[in-house]
């Protein structure tokens, strides 16, 4: 802002000693020609001749010096300094609104990494039944920093040819009841209330040449922020062993079991992985 007042004073300036210079000119001119007219004596062709000797002060200062004339060019320079600095004033108006944004989405960003580090994250897992080599069961554990309230659950299983083929938005219709404690501390947790029994799923008609999915999530609330909820979605596909891959015999109870079915034995030697489209798998 301080330049353009500088450069105004400097207009200023110029602005009178061009102006006092063309006064001074006009003076000197008039000066001649009182002189000329007061020794004229000639006829009127001498008088003629005089009066195109006289000099003409607008034309004879420098062109540059209507830039300064006062008032137009004064004036002229001052609106355009004006604007300018109207001009500058906005783009630093607008700077610094850019920065406060930005200042404000950091801290909002700060907020929200902290928010997240102490928030409750519920993790499902698919694990194995230690007394039922056969059984799976989805384990839901608060792995965050602050307890979780329980809101709702929905867990089902279907076999498809790929899990890529797998519907999309998943369709959550097989709701779990609510577990014995609602308030899920941190490092607890629960199994979902029914679990998959892989040598029976196996022996249904629709389970032929097909990938055996389970899937399914739970909602729940943030004890940091009221009403805050959260999604976790699973989703797993069982992928059955190969006779290479069975390096011991099944446990015996097993192994009856898969004769009793007529499913090979090995295909109850492998185990869940994650899979399925990214909205099967999602956490909020």
């Amino acid at each position: 802002m301080w330049k353009y007042v500088v450069a105004f004073i400097v207009i200023f300036g110029l602005s009178v000693y061009v102006s006092w210079q063309t006064q001074r000119t006009a003076d000197q001119g008039t000066q001649q020609t009182t002189q000329t007219s007061s020794g004229a004596t000639a006829s009127n062709a001498q008088d003629n001749h005089v009066q195109q000797d006289v000099k003409n002060p607008k034309r004879d200062t420098p062109f540059w010096f209507r830039f300064f004339t006062w008032h137009e060019g004064v004036t002229a320079w001052a609106i355009l300094l004006t604007l300018l600095a109207i001009a500058e004033q906005t783009q630093q108006t607008r700077n610094a609104a850019e920065a406060g944004l930005d200042s404000a989405n950091a801290a909002r960003l700060n907020a929200q990494s902290l928010v997240n580090s102490e928030r409750p994250w519920l993790i499902a897992e698919a694990v194995k039944n230690s007394q039922m080599p056969h059984f799976y069961e989805i384990q839901i554990t608060n792995c965050g920093r602050t307890p979780a309230r329980f809101i709702s659950g929905d867990a089902a299983h279907n076999f498809v040819e790929r899990p890529d083929l797998l519907p999309v938005p998943p369709i959550y219709s097989s709701p779990f009841t609510i577990p014995k404690q609602v308030l899920i501390a941190t490092g607890k947790g629960f199994p979902i209330p029914h679990g998959y029994s892989i040598p029976h799923l196996l022996d249904i008609p629709e389970a032929a040449n097909k990938t055996l999915i389970v899937y399914g999530r739970i909602i729940y609330e943030d004890t940091i922020i009221p009403n805050l909820t959260h999604e976790t979605r699973w989703c797993f596909g069982y992928v059955p062993a190969t006779r290479e891959q069975i390096t011991q015999p099944l446990p015996q109870a097993l192994q009856a079991l898969a004769n009793e079915i007529q499913i090979p034995a090995h295909n109850m030697g492998g185990d869940f992985v994650l899979t399925g489209p990214n909205e099967y798998t999602k956490h909020t």
